[in-house]
């Protein structure tokens, strides 16, 4: 108190240089609590600069790290609280000059008022100040003061000048301000006419990690485009991560870019292919087949064509690993068991999928203190859905690999691979008749229309141009019950239920239902109608033809070259005008899957009319009674739309349908 007590008696006029005079004569010889003097001397102090100038002509040492830091910071506080913008400039100006004021904490209280003031030059000077003060944690804190404040969605020009500071001051320590910074430049791009260019140097600053991130999140929220840079950052730093390089590929086929994707899986079997032999499992005929596979029924399908591709030689596998989780049952699961003769299942405990190296019998002669090994081995005897090597050894993206597959495979004679046996067929039809009413002795056609229910989140994120409704299809379904048939409708609960007809069973919605008879319901019908989706596939590995309507992509068809495919074309929005066939193949018309890019192009879907869908349909009908046959001028059509997708990087698959050319063969043009 004594001190207090003496600093109140001088207050008055010549406070600064009695004030200095005084501390100066005193301070050496003041036996008292630093910490307590320091709050004293700031509370009485307040605002009064040219107080805090006279303290500052104390002993450095002291005055650096006590009375005078603590009288400057009040200062700072008091100008800040008032918004006097102009005063703390002034002071800042004077004190940066200032070898007494070298406090770490000083510049970061500047920093933090010029940042809330948006003084953002300003605020950087400050922190830059601070960084080089505080060479510990300066960075971080720094970090995440400015983290917190692009979190509000500054202006474009604040973060002009955060990111000029960013090229003065090295990169801040705090990985998600950068990634943050990005995000919020990234917005600002979207909705400000004014375009920010990101330095190179600080993407640079982030680690993998960060960097993946940054592009699942992107990715998740439908902007394979906007993840890519990010992932292809990361696989520069880390070129050896596999499962990166997967990514990588993956996210170039969600945008579109199939080319590119092919490349990077061509790089990835052969890093698969070094990583065994460095693990000395390189003459290894063991492989796993990736989680890709059981993502939905369709991936898992497509295990009819790896195991085509097995036989063809076109893959050096003697031991085909499906690990089957013992926790939540996997899409597809139900097919497993008719794939069992080629597959072995493993089970694995949730969460521990690497033991399944051990199960198996797949050890690396390398040891090791921890799983890493079992690790490296599992995902580099991994075989994943997205791609496979065809005859030549070019790695190619799923489809036309598994239409290449399927033309070599009817080359040889080969039929299908698997077939439900007649004693099967007898207790399944007596069962469907029990339930479901459908007459054992009746053909019946199998109906899929794709909705969004069953993947809703997904199409949340991604709103595709797959789907189509229900409705649309009552002339075809009334037309094959016109024919003596029955038509069997399979989904999912999610979808609108079909209005009731006498010979026609609604099994998407009945509570009937299951995996199992999904399978048998592919598997026996006379044909199959759908839609893109994975269920669309599932006939054909029985040896059932599809007429696949609505088909989007056009360019992407299925890989069975006996299915029939009709596509949903595609106008211009302000005229009215079809695209040709050309036009789309050419474009992103012809090969995105995401309504996104149709309306970003000016262009819209056109879903098939009842004509169309009756077009193929009686296509596959007429095959189904043996009695189909496609004329020369059929022929000569199809071969000409086929040019049209090989000079245009596509494939040739499942058959358009020849009625559907001629109807638009204007488009050919």
């Amino acid at each position: 108190m004594l001190v207090k007590e003496w600093v109140r008696s001088i207050l008055g006029p010549g406070l600064s240089a009695r004030l200095g005079a005084g501390l100066r004569y005193w301070m050496p010889r003041i036996d008292y609590n630093l910490f307590q003097f320091e709050q004293g001397a700031r509370r009485l102090l307040g605002g009064r600069v040219g107080a805090v100038y006279s303290v500052a002509q104390i002993d450095p040492v002291k005055s650096s790290n006590g009375l005078a830091r603590m009288a400057m910071m009040g200062v700072v506080d008091q100008m800040g609280r008032r918004n006097d913008i102009v005063g703390l400039k002034a002071r800042f100006d004077d004190i940066a000059q200032t070898e007494h004021f070298n406090s770490s904490d000083l510049m970061f209280s500047f920093g933090k008022w010029f940042l809330k003031a948006h003084e953002v030059n300003y605020a950087m000077q400050a922190f830059s100040q601070f960084v080089r003060l505080d060479q510990v944690d300066g960075k971080f804190h720094v970090g995440r003061v400015l983290l917190d404040y692009i979190n509000d969605e500054p202006s474009v020009p604040c973060l002009l000048a955060i990111l000029d500071g960013f090229a003065r001051v090295e990169a801040y320590e705090v990985p998600d301000l950068v990634a943050g910074m990005i995000a919020s430049v990234e917005a600002a791009n979207k909705n400000f006419d004014t375009k920010i260019e990101l330095p190179e140097d600080l993407y640079q600053a982030l680690p993998p990690l960060v960097l993946n991130n940054m592009g699942d999140k992107l990715l998740g929220s439908g902007d394979a485009n906007g993840a890519l840079p990010f992932y292809l950052r990361s696989i520069r730093k880390i070129p050896h991560d596999i499962l990166l390089r997967l990514q990588v590929g993956v996210t170039y086929f969600l945008a579109g870019r199939y080319k590119e994707a092919e490349r990077h899986w061509n790089i990835l079997a052969a890093t698969r292919k070094n990583e065994r032999t460095k693990l000395g499992i390189g003459n290894s005929g063991v492989r796993i087949l990736g989680e890709s596979f059981f993502v939905a029924i369709g991936h898992t399908a497509y295990i009819d064509t790896y195991i085509k591709a097995v036989k063809l030689g076109w893959r050096q596998v003697d031991r085909i690993i499906a690990p089957i989780s013992m926790g939540k049952p996997m899409p597809g699961q139900a097919l497993l068991g008719y794939l069992s003769k080629y597959v072995e299942q493993v089970p694995y405990a949730p969460g521990q999928i690497d033991s399944i190296v051990h199960k198996i019998g797949l050890e690396s002669p390398l040891k090791a203190n921890d799983n890493s090994v079992e690790i490296d081995v599992r995902i580099s005897t991994t075989d994943d859905f997205w791609y496979g090597p065809s005859a030549d050894g070019n790695v190619r993206w799923f489809a036309p690999h598994g239409a290449d597959v399927e033309r070599e495979w009817r080359a040889r004679d080969n039929g299908p691979l698997f077939s439900i046996s007649e004693e099967e067929t007898a207790l399944f039809r007596a069962s469907m008749e029990q339930v479901f009413g459908l007459p054992r002795d009746a053909w019946f056609v199998g109906l899929h229309v794709r909705t969004p229910g069953y993947h809703q989140k997904w199409h949340d994120a991604h709103p595709g141009t797959r789907n189509a409704e229900i409705e649309t299809y009552k002339e075809v379904i009334d037309w094959i019950i016109e024919q003596g048939g029955w038509v069997v409708r399979l989904g999912d609960q999610s979808m609108p239920p079909y209005a009731p007809h006498e010979r026609v069973i609604d099994y998407a919605t009945s509570e009937f239902r299951s995996p199992d008879i999904d399978i048998m319901l592919c598997a026996t019908c006379a044909y199959f109608l759908g839609t893109n989706s994975g269920l669309s596939v599932v006939p054909a590995i029985f040896g059932r033809p599809c007429a696949l309507t609505n088909w989007s992509p056009i360019a992407i068809p299925n890989w069975y070259i006996d299915d029939v495919y009709v596509p949903k074309l595609v106008r211009e929005t302000a005229t009215g005008r079809l695209l040709t066939f050309r036009e789309m193949f050419s474009s992103m018309a012809g090969w995105s899957q995401f309504a996104k890019d149709y309306k970003k192009a000016g262009l819209e879907i056109v879903e098939n009319d009842a004509e169309d869908l009756l077009d193929a349909t009686i296509e596959v009908h007429e095959a189904y009674m043996g009695r189909f046959a496609l004329s020369v001028e059929e022929q000569a059509m199809i071969d000409r739309f086929n040019e049209i997708a090989v000079a245009h990087e596509g494939f040739v698959g499942s058959r358009i349908s020849a009625r559907f050319l001629k109807r638009y063969k204007h488009l050919m043009d």
